[in-house]
């Protein structure tokens, strides 16, 4: 698809916006008749439950790496297994949400893995922070400044959170708004 007027620079971004924006229109079509015809009580939810399923897991992954690493001392290769276990976790995750519907929610996990998989490694690998580091873990407005620190990973930590949250909501306001949500 060429766009008009031409702008090399992000027509190639653009069509991908656009590819993406209708994969995810027509997911919301999807969902939206999902819930409306009520196909949930013929499938016993299974089709909601996919997606369910990995934000779910992602999460109780991440949970329990955060509190193995926020310990002053932890097993190093065990958060590191865990950090593995979470990494295929987001890679299923990206796989079964092939629409991109939740593409900030995957994305932010992604990024806290990765953040974890650097902070484990600084620990087992005891590599020193830097003067520049060990200068902003001082302060608690700017550690999560520090490079492959736990204030790091708990600040991308806190953001997978939000993300989670945010689906949640919106989702919750979609079913309120359609009737699917019963008020007592």
């Amino acid at each position: 698809m060429a766009l008009t007027p031409a702008l090399q620079p992000i027509d190639g971004v653009a069509v991908s916006y656009i590819d993406a924006a209708v994969a995810l229109g027509n997911t919301i079509n999807e969902m939206d008749k999902y819930y409306t015809q009520e196909n949930y009580k013929d499938d016993a939810f299974a089709k909601g439950k996919t997606f369910h399923y990995y934000s779910l897991a992602v999460m109780i992954s991440a949970k329990q790496i955060n509190n193995l690493i926020s310990q002053d001392k932890f097993d190093a290769e065990a958060a590191m297994k865990k950090v593995s276990e979470l990494e295929t976790l987001v890679a299923q995750a990206k796989e079964a949400d092939k629409s991109g519907m939740n593409f900030s929610f995957i994305n932010s996990a992604g990024q806290y893995q990765l953040e974890a998989k650097k902070y484990v490694r600084r620990i087992r690998d005891k590599v020193l922070h830097s003067d520049w580091d060990k200068e902003q873990l001082q302060d608690a407005n700017s550690s999560w400044m520090a490079e492959d620190s736990f204030p790091r990973a708990l600040c991308d930590y806190n953001e997978m959170v939000d993300e989670i949250f945010q689906l949640i909501v919106i989702a919750g306001r979609v079913c309120d708004e359609h009737g699917y949500v019963t008020k007592s």
